[in-house]
């Protein structure tokens, strides 16, 4: 309705709309699209873009679903994978029956073969051994692949070294079997003992100065210092052993290697240390008197030097003989029996 000054009449003011997408007709907000065909990774249909988040990504344990034909394809291959295991399944199976056998054979022979039985009895402890440095290695944290890789080159070489060892045994077999046939060869003088040149290779210019010592002088005098007193029949501590002035009366250039020398001339076989004293005191007496004799008999309380002696063997004179031209005067004529009698003595 108009009236004066007004305008035209525009009718009722429309009612305000509160509507909400999807809400009923009549509201001002058109509702939204439904949402796109999922793909099975939570995403639209097709690949999902390069770089773009998927749903899902950021919760951990959530295990994505495969696509059906993933699916398909993983089912048409479980008959070839239980194949593949019915396969190894079988080829262990007879792998461990043959084994199995074998080492029942091998059993049975070591109750008759003596040999048998030692190969068997050292493949075995190899086998405990291979098996305990294995689980050794895994245990400190190495893999498995080096730990095996350690082991087979370990025992790798055991066996190469295994083999030599076999080819020394039957080349040490052949040299025995040589030896037999020359000693049953009348026809056959022999000059000398074979171990005569090995020894020189392994003497010093000072041992050979006191085996020189030994077979133009003969016997030499040696003391030892234990603990005397009231109580030396019960209990005697030693103090110092096998004392001698063979290197000064020999000539040794290194004096403080002596003792090294008639150990190793010891271990050779040449020289040896006897209970029995020499018949003259005078040696002994001038022995007695030297620094490290007084050193080590000063050192105790109640000392008591034991007087003893250095001899060559018969080896060790036959070897002087056949190196060196000289044998000597018999020391056994110088020391007296072994009985205890010396030289003199009733």
């Amino acid at each position: 309705m108009s009236g004066p000054g007004k305008g035209p009449d525009r009718g009722p003011d429309p009612p305000a709309t509160t509507g909400r997408p999807g809400g009923p007709a009549g509201s001002s907000v058109p509702p939204l699209p439904p949402p796109p065909p999922s793909n099975g990774y939570g995403g639209p249909s097709g690949p999902p873009a390069s770089g773009a988040p998927q749903a899902g990504a950021g919760r951990p344990g959530r295990i994505p679903r495969l696509p059906l034909g993933d699916v398909s394809r993983v089912v048409g291959s479980l008959p070839g994978v239980a194949r593949l295991a019915a396969g190894s399944a079988f080829n262990t199976a007879e792998w461990s029956l043959s084994q199995t056998v074998g080492l029942s054979r091998r059993l049975i022979n070591a109750t008759h073969n003596p040999d048998e039985m030692v190969a068997l009895a050292h493949e075995l402890g190899v086998a405990v051994n291979v098996v305990g440095t294995l689980a050794h290695s895994v245990a400190v944290g190495v893999p498995l692949s080096e730990a095996v890789a350690n082991v087979g080159h370990e025992y790798g070489d055991a066996g190469q070294l295994q083999v030599r060892l076999e080819d020394d045994r039957r080349r040490l077999r052949e040299s025995g079997e040589l030896l037999l046939a020359r000693s049953r060869d009348i026809f056959v003088d022999e000059l000398g003992h074979p171990a005569y040149e090995r020894i020189v290779g392994e003497l010093t210019p000072d041992e050979s100065r006191i085996l020189l010592l030994l077979v133009r002088k003969g016997p030499q005098v040696s003391v030892d210092v234990r603990t005397g007193g009231p109580l030396a029949w019960f209990t005697s501590e030693l103090i110092a052993t096998r004392m001698t002035m063979v290197g000064p009366r020999a000539g040794c250039r290194h004096q403080g290697d002596v003792p090294s020398y008639l150990n190793n001339l010891g271990r050779l076989g040449l020289l040896e240390w006897s209970a029995e004293r020499l018949p003259d005191p005078g040696p002994y007496q001038v022995l007695e008197v030297q620094p490290d004799v007084l050193a080590a008999v000063k050192s105790v309380r109640f000392p008591k030097i034991i007087r003893r002696s250095l001899l060559l063997t018969p080896f060790g004179r036959d070897f002087c003989r056949a190196v060196f031209g000289e044998s000597g005067p018999e020391p056994m004529a110088m020391l007296g029996q072994r009985t205890g009698k010396l030289k003199g003595s009733p």
